[in-house]
């Protein structure tokens, strides 16, 4: 836990160690960029942005920021998405040891919701205003995700 006792580094916004900022939930769009000048930033569309960092303990990730509405909007959705490996299970569990180090052992997903995968339990925190999700599905292949949705 970070900062007031009981909060969560989370609830605030998504720390990203390099570049050294905090995207907070619910900044502009045009804000954000300017916090990530001279990161490696890419728009994908109007109101969605792919930043390559590292986070949550050092982790090289790709991690889309998405922006509601579309123009001049601000961040309510963020998502961490990894390719298939073959040692699938090892990444699950390292990312998943990852998040209960930062927001506690969470709640088993409820079956039906996520793809199974077996031997791998989705689960998800809420933390605050921000409910985070771990687990798998298929776009294309079978990806691993991590996703925060700020209800702000």
């Amino acid at each position: 836990m970070a900062g007031e006792p009981g909060i969560s580094e989370f609830e605030r916004g998504f720390p990203v160690e390099d570049p050294p900022v905090t995207l907070e939930w619910g900044i502009a769009e045009d804000a954000a960029m300017g916090l990530l000048a001279g990161a490696r930033v890419q728009r994908v569309v109007a109101g969605q942005v792919r930043l390559r960092c590292k986070a949550l303990g050092g982790l090289d990730i790709e991690v889309n920021l998405h922006f509601k509405p579309r123009t001049s909007g601000r961040l309510k959705h963020l998502e961490m998405v990894r390719s298939p490996t073959r040692r699938r299970r090892k990444a699950f569990d390292d990312l998943q040891e990852r998040l209960v180090s930062r927001l506690g052992a969470g709640v088993e997903s409820k079956a039906g919701l996520f793809v199974p995968v077996e031997g791998i339990t989705p689960r998800s925190w809420v933390c605050g205003l921000v409910d985070v999700t771990h687990d798998y599905y298929f776009q294309g292949a079978l990806c691993e995700k991590v996703v925060f949705d700020w209800r702000g």
